[in-house]
């Protein structure tokens, strides 16, 4: 806290972004880097697994960082209507 203000962390994700699962993820994807303009193919079946655990690995890591700085960290599906998540992250404030 500082002068009285508890930060919180509203992390958005999508079940896609967390597993490399659905519709979009069943053939080769290209990645493009918006800052130099790269371009990686990748097949998600070859990396999904990897992926999942970073991913996990990259939230916890946020996670932690919260919890030293007394921060709170919340996860909502952006599939959740935002009144909804908002109402239920309120409840929740400790």
């Amino acid at each position: 806290r500082y002068r009285k203000h508890q930060p919180i962390l509203i992390h958005l994700l999508d079940q896609a972004e967390l597993t490399l699962e659905g519709p979009a993820f069943t053939r080769q994807v290209t990645l493009e880097d918006l800052e130099s303009g790269e371009r990686l193919a990748i097949e998600p079946e070859q990396i999904r697994e990897v992926y999942q655990r970073q991913v996990q690995q990259h939230i916890n890591t946020l996670k932690r960082g919260c919890l030293d700085c007394n921060s709170e960290y919340h996860a909502v599906d952006v599939s959740t209507p935002y009144d909804k998540a908002l109402v239920e992250l309120l409840s929740r404030r400790r």
